[in-house]
C-alpha cells in the first residue's frame, strides 16, 4: 500500500504516529497490508472510520481511490469490494464488475437533470422504478432518439409504451 504525500495520524494500541511524507507498506506474501480495529462509536459520536481529503489543482487525470489488482487464479467468487454492515453485503461489486446492491438504488441528476430510483419489488422478484416526473419520458436504447423505447405520461398518469416517431 502506498500512501500519498499527506499528514495523518494512525492511532492504536495507545500509540499514535504522524506521517508527513509519502509512506509505502509492503507485507510478505499472504497477509493483510493495513487493518484497522477497535472502532466503536458510543452515544451521539459520529467519527468517521476513515476520512480522506485532498485537493485537485492540476491538468492531469487524477484518481480518488484507487485498486488495481493482477488475477492470475482467484476463485471466481472474488470480489473487489464488499461494503457490509452486521456481516452482510449491503454493496459489492464482482470482480468482473458486476455489482450488487441491497435496498433502493437511487441515480440522480443524470443527463435529463432528473433522478429515477429502483427498487425490488414487494412480495416478488419484480423489479419496480418509480420517482420518475410526470411529464419525464424513460427511455431505454442507445442514445439516438431513433433506437430508443419510449415510456410517457399519455393523459391523466396514463402512461404509454412507444417508439419515438409513434
Amino acid at each position: 500500500v502506498t500512501i500519498p504525500d499527506a499528514t495523518f495520524t494512525v492511532a492504536g494500541l495507545g500509540i499514535a504516529q504522524t506521517f508527513t511524507a509519502l509512506q509505502t507498506i509492503d507485507p510478505p506474501d499472504d497477509t493483510g497490508a493495513l487493518a484497522v480495529t477497535g472502532y466503536s462509536l458510543t452515544g451521539s459520536s459520529a467519527a468517521s472510520l476513515l476520512d480522506l481529503a485532498g485537493t485537485w489543482n492540476t491538468s492531469g487525470t487524477p484518481t480518488g481511490i484507487k485498486l488495481n489488482l493482477t488475477d492470475t487464479a482467484s476463485n471466481a467468487a472474488s470480489l473487489l469490494m464488499d461494503l457490509q454492515k452486521g456481516s452482510t453485503s449491503q454493496f459489492k461489486v464482482d470482480k468482473s464488475g458486476n455489482t450488487t446492491v441491497v435496498g433502493l438504488l437511487t441515480v440522480r441528476n443524470g443527463p435529463g437533470g432528473g433522478s429515477f430510483s429502483i427498487s425490488p419489488a414487494t412480495g416478488g422478484s419484480r423489479v419496480s422504478i418509480g420517482t420518475i416526473a410526470n411529464t419525464t419520458p424513460l427511455a431505454i436504447g442507445n442514445a439516438s432518439a431513433g433506437d430508443q423505447l419510449y415510456f410517457t405520461n399519455y393523459s391523466n398518469n396514463n402512461w404509454r409504451i412507444d417508439g419515438s416517431q409513434a
